[in-house]
């Protein structure tokens, strides 16, 4: 929610400050046994729900996708994420399960070469 509403937001910084928040107490849920981390979420999809949103044209929507580490981990991907939400597009990062899905289709592919269908 945090891509999808930044680009749109109509107080600027708004968004950040709603994803920090949450975050917070995502830790704080999981560092506690994690027993309401389902009303934590649905407290922050609520609060995203809630901000205040430009009335505006949708802007261009740009997939980020690459190699997993790169493209999740900030730092590696040079904030290019952060730069092209800067820039005004709305950014479409590619989900985790693509790559726990394509990493299991090649195990199975290659214990297939290897004769080792059970593995």
């Amino acid at each position: 929610m945090k891509q999808e509403r930044k680009p749109y937001e109509a107080l600027p910084g708004q968004t950040e400050t709603i994803y920090k928040e949450y975050l917070r107490r995502i830790i704080e849920s999981v560092e506690q046994g994690a027993k309401d981390t389902i009303d934590v979420l649905k407290a922050a999809g609520e609060a995203f729900r809630k901000m205040e949103m430009l009335s505006i044209a949708r802007k261009p929507v740009i997939s980020v996708v690459g190699e997993i580490f790169m493209r999740d981990n900030p730092y590696c991907s040079g904030f290019v994420r952060d730069k092209l939400e800067d820039l005004g597009a709305e950014t479409v990062m590619a989900p985790m399960r693509e790559w726990i899905e394509c990493s299991s289709m090649r195990y199975a592919e290659e214990s297939g070469w290897r004769g080792e269908l059970l593995n």
